[in-house]
């Protein structure tokens, strides 16, 4: 929009005033708008703004640009200016008229569209063309509603495969998973949390009955999405018992506490230690994981739902392709940073002050929790994290975003090893 009002401030400037002001407002009882009456394709006619005017001939002498809005069945706004576009969302009323955008209105004349917007007035008149829900060729098994099944990350050559479930997706993001729309107009409309990304339908395939779409990232990074008609169903809302067997070595501690096993000279969390393979970490579970896979390159991961002294979070499990464990992640839903406090005091009290607070140089090449914190901080971009050494071959890194908690907890003699 900030495009959209540059280009025709610019051109109105430029051009002067011709006289003429377009669209001024009418003295007349304004009357609720329905979307029916907006639903096609207008063309620009006209825009004023302090007294200054400018035709759509004009425009398009000036700037060589023109200006189009669309209005779907589905409440969709769609401008179109100088090749970029601009989508948004109508809010329909149970009346079916429609509550314009903040600072902005919508109003008939004559068969005109007068559009008002930060104090510039336009003009449209409907098109004689077809809008793009007339001749959007949309495949009636694309249509309506779709749920997320789950987000695969890999690298171009998808050599390495990591999937992400419903179970995991509120965690690792913060948000519910997503939902998917797709409208006639040819548009898939995700919500995903309190946005809602727009892509053209021509970006989304049918692969067995799942709806697709790939995304590749100048990193190499590729993620490609799908979902389901049915909405899958997720182990969190009733998750499995998990009570390790060994758990009694953290009796007594904060929720979640680790525990130095000082007889075997090696870190344990919850029983779990360095090296052990993926069926010995299952059997000190005592139940199945929600989820387990292995990557493309060999790394096994186990994931498992944690209820334990009034938390609910996630306990992931990484394995390296010769079998030992060498990193433990835990992701929890921290609305009011509880969890996050808690395991702060935990850690703080058993390795003391975490750094940065410790007053530690926090660039040194030397020591694990800052070459750690510096490795994350450069492929996340959060500069927002606590670390602390808990032994000689283990750190343990804290940080907490969207509203989700995430430690963790890795053999820094194994950090490197992910071939």
């Amino acid at each position: 929009m900030r495009k959209f009002l540059a280009l025709l401030l610019a051109a109105c400037m430029v051009i002067g005033c011709t006289g003429t002001v377009c669209g001024e407002t009418s003295d007349q009882e304004e009357q609720p708008l329905l979307l029916q009456d907006l639903i096609g394709l207008w063309e620009f006619e006209s825009a004023s703004f302090l007294g200054r005017s400018i035709t759509a001939e004009e425009l398009s002498g000036s700037t060589g640009s023109s200006i189009t809005m669309e209005f779907t069945s589905d409440g969709l706004m769609v401008e179109e200016i100088a090749g970029q576009t601009v989508m948004a969302f109508l809010s329909v009323r149970d009346d079916g008229s429609v509550e314009p955008p903040e600072d902005q209105t919508f109003r008939l004349e004559a068969g005109k569209l007068i559009y008002t917007v930060n104090g510039m007035t336009m003009v449209f008149v409907r098109s004689s063309r077809p809008s793009r829900e007339d001749t959007a060729q949309v495949d009636d098994a694309m249509l309506g509603s779709w749920f997320f099944e789950q987000v695969v990350m890999s690298d171009e050559d998808h050599v390495e495969e990591v999937p992400l479930g419903i179970d995991m997706f509120p965690l690792v993001y913060g948000v519910p998973a997503p939902t998917l729309e797709v409208s006639k107009g040819g548009y898939a409309v995700m919500t995903f949390g309190d946005s809602k990304p727009i892509f053209g339908i021509e970006e989304w395939r049918l692969e067995e009955e799942k709806l697709v779409h790939t995304e590749h990232f100048d990193d190499g990074t590729v993620m490609t999405w799908y979902f389901v008609r049915t909405q899958p169903e997720t182990a969190l809302e009733d998750p499995p018992a998990y009570t390790p067997a060994m758990a009694a070595t953290a009796e007594g501690k904060p929720a979640d506490a680790d525990s130095p096993d000082e007889s075997a000279g090696t870190y344990s969390y919850h029983g779990a230690a360095w090296g052990m393979t993926k069926d010995e970490v299952k059997v000190l579970a005592g139940t199945e994981p929600f989820q387990e896979f292995e990557t493309g390159t060999g790394h096994a991961v186990l994931a498992y739902q944690v209820q334990r002294d009034g938390f609910s979070f996630i306990d992931q499990y990484n394995f390296l392709p010769s079998g030992a464990l060498y990193n433990i992640q835990i992701m929890a839903p921290d609305e009011d940073g509880s969890f996050y406090a808690a395991q702060k005091e935990t850690y703080t009290a058993l390795y003391g002050d975490p750094m940065p607070e410790t007053g530690a140089d926090i660039h040194s090449e030397d020591d694990p929790v800052a070459v750690m914190m510096a490795a994350l901080i450069q492929s996340t971009g959060d500069s927002d994290f606590l670390g602390w050494r808990a032994d000689d071959e283990t750190v343990i890194i804290m940080s907490r975003h969207a509203s989700t908690c995430y430690v963790e907890i890795r053999r820094y003699t194994d950090y490197f090893r992910f071939e």
